[in-house]
């Protein structure tokens, strides 16, 4: 594990978030206005790395545990995250908060996962160090 490669992927990956959010808002024909885009992206960004601290961090140092590196496990788990930070964000506002609205979330969490997996160096096939011996 390169320490350098996963603090840059602490601080890249959750940007992905804004991102999908911002791109969500703007396929669905929402006025681009520079300046409140930008606002927003920092608004929602900083939900973002306050949810990598509280919960990204310690699921983390649980993958790296069990020794999960499937992709599709990161995605899950960071789209488990993404559903769990909308239903904490929405409570106060609605309980009922659409289907479509936790599900941009959980997609959101899941790319930022999916990202962090990929910059901070997971091994996609982790194969022993052991040597070999040359054997047949």
């Amino acid at each position: 594990m390169n320490v350098a490669r996963t603090i840059v992927a602490f601080l890249i990956a959750p940007l992905m978030t804004p991102l999908v959010l911002l791109g969500a808002a703007q396929l669905r024909g929402a006025p681009f206005n520079l300046s409140e885009q930008l606002g927003l992206f920092v608004f929602v960004g900083g939900f973002a790395y306050a949810a990598t601290v509280l919960f990204g961090v310690p699921a983390f140092f649980l993958f790296r545990f069990k020794r999960w590196t499937n992709v599709i496990l990161y995605g899950l788990g960071g789209g488990l995250i993404g559903f769990l930070v909308s239903v904490i964000l929405g409570y106060p506002i609605s309980f009922d908060m659409s289907l479509k609205y936790r599900g941009l979330w959980a997609l959101a969490g899941a790319l930022s996962a999916s990202v962090f997996r990929m910059l901070s160096g997971v091994k996609f096939d982790h194969v022993s160090s052991a040597p070999t011996h040359r054997e047949t």
